[in-house]
């Protein structure tokens, strides 16, 4: 039986992003910077995403994701959800998402 990957993926508004893997395509910690401006711009214009914090119920055994924004006055929303949740507006965030994080260049992180 193989493990399903889990891993962290964080994006700063200057950029800055971090991944942190286990059973994943990187194992452990990597740094990299990403776009951010195309990435808030759209963010901005999903509404279903700004729309404030939500718990979608999800398969047994499925994916799971849980999507934070941080916004600008320091609050949070927070959207968990995953395989068979019936979003295809949460889906196309995590697709947005690990695509960004497909196409960068990750260095190895020596941090812990």
């Amino acid at each position: 039986m193989s493990m399903c990957p889990v891993y962290s993926l964080s994006i700063a508004n200057d950029g800055l992003a971090s991944f942190v893997g286990r059973h994943a395509e990187r194992q452990g910690r990597f740094g990299a910077h990403i776009p951010f401006s195309e990435l808030a711009d759209w963010i901005d214009g999903q509404p279903s995403l700004m729309s404030g914090s939500e718990d979608v119920p999800i398969a047994v055994d499925g994916e799971r994701v849980t999507l934070t924004i941080f916004l600008k006055d320091g609050k949070a929303i927070v959207k968990k959800f995953g395989t068979g949740s019936g979003r295809p507006d949460l889906w196309a965030a995590a697709e947005v998402l690990d695509g960004l994080a497909a196409k960068v260049q990750w260095e190895k992180s020596n941090i812990q």
